[in-house]
């Protein structure tokens, strides 16, 4: 599937496991991301993006573990394309957009938008504190720490580590957790 992000694409960034391709502004992406930058620098000789092409510059994500819908969500943000961006997101698809914020540099830009989609989501547990690890967000991962090591609560309903009760079983989490708020 293909989709047109820019209203001036130069690359076609490409989902590896799904394929998806999407056709974006390399200027955009190299403010947005050092990392990008770096990634898009190794496809352009000496460093300088080309003026725009007939033919786009196709340009691999290796991102198999997270899903294009992440992606997409992230490069309409950066390309402006707000409109195209909800408020609420599936709690899975939120914790892909935080695997790829931190993989690409993107924690600062998407940092405001994270906290809307936490807002809007009701989120708690070992999926929130990943976000908020990935994000950096120091007082949401403190807070959400604290209130899973006093309850004992993950709230992660799909998490097989939950019993019945939604008691966790934090394992090496729980016993560092416990080490810290006692």
């Amino acid at each position: 599937m293909n989709k047109i992000l820019s209203s001036d694409p130069d690359v076609a960034l490409v989902h590896t496991n799904t394929l998806t391709t999407f056709g974006v502004s390399s200027k955009v992406l190299c403010l947005a991301s050092p990392v990008l930058s770096t990634v898009l620098a190794q496809h352009f000789p000496g460093g300088e993006i080309p003026p725009p092409a007939r033919r786009l510059l196709e340009v691999k994500l290796w991102d198999d573990l997270t899903s294009p819908e992440a992606l997409e969500i992230i490069l309409n943000v950066l390309h402006y394309r707000y409109r195209f961006v909800g408020k609420r997101i599936d709690p899975a698809i939120l914790y892909d957009i935080a695997v790829l914020a931190d993989k690409y540099g993107l924690t600062e830009v998407l940092g405001l938008w994270k906290d809307t989609w936490v807002k809007e989501q009701p989120l708690s547990g070992k999926r929130l504190l990943c976000i908020q690890f990935l994000f950096r967000d120091k007082d949401g991962f403190t807070a959400e720490c604290r209130r899973m090591a006093l309850t004992g609560d993950s709230s992660d309903e799909e998490d097989s580590r939950c019993d019945p009760d939604g008691r966790w079983d934090g394992g090496l989490l729980g016993g560092v957790l416990g080490i810290i708020y006692i």
